[in-house]
């Protein structure tokens, strides 16, 4: 299918996806007939992959994800070379000092992020309880915001455009000071 758009419309997959989702979300489209099934390929490390959450995504939204689990070094690959080979992805705070520069990841609009306001000040601010903490490897709050959408470097302070929004905190997360 994505070769058939490119070459014949001019079309590239993620622009017939963000378009198909646009269509749904405004719910004008009752019925969507279309050749092929819509299918979102969704990167990332088998950690959230959640076969319940697909199911009710396409319930609800007619839209099938697929899931494509790979190592974490395998995701920033991916991310690097071969962009078009996904449509969402689900990354770390580390990789993004990889990615960001490429020009290969679309930043997150987080006025359209329901809850992005109560993302943790650890990760938007750098500080806890009002608080400055070490900032020390990448820290979130240094990777967080992008200075816009098609933005191929990080901002300085906080911006509507985000590199990636947090889900998931494992123990491997945590750090320990001596002090």
């Amino acid at each position: 299918m994505t070769d058939t758009l490119d070459s014949t419309l001019g079309l590239k997959r993620r622009t017939l996806l963000q378009g198909t989702a646009g269509i749904l979300a405004t719910g004008i489209a009752p019925f969507v007939h279309a050749q092929d099934k819509v299918v979102l390929r969704y990167l990332g490390t088998a950690v959230n992959q959640d076969k319940a959450i697909a199911e009710k995504f396409k319930a609800d939204t007619g839209i099938e994800i697929q899931y494509v689990a790979v190592t974490t070094d395998d995701v920033t690959k991916r991310a690097v070379t071969a962009p078009n080979s996904f449509d969402l992805i689900d990354t770390e705070f580390f990789s993004l000092k990889k990615i960001v520069p490429t020009g290969n990841l679309k930043g997150i609009d987080s006025k359209r992020v329901k809850n992005a306001d109560k993302i943790t000040s650890l990760f938007t601010k750098g500080e806890v309880a009002g608080k400055k903490v070490g900032d020390q490897g990448t820290a979130p709050v240094k990777v967080i915001y992008l200075e816009g959408e098609k933005s191929k470097a990080f901002a300085k302070s906080a911006t509507q455009f985000m590199s990636l929004i947090p889900t998931t905190y494992n123990a491997d997360t945590l750090g320990i000071r001596p002090t």
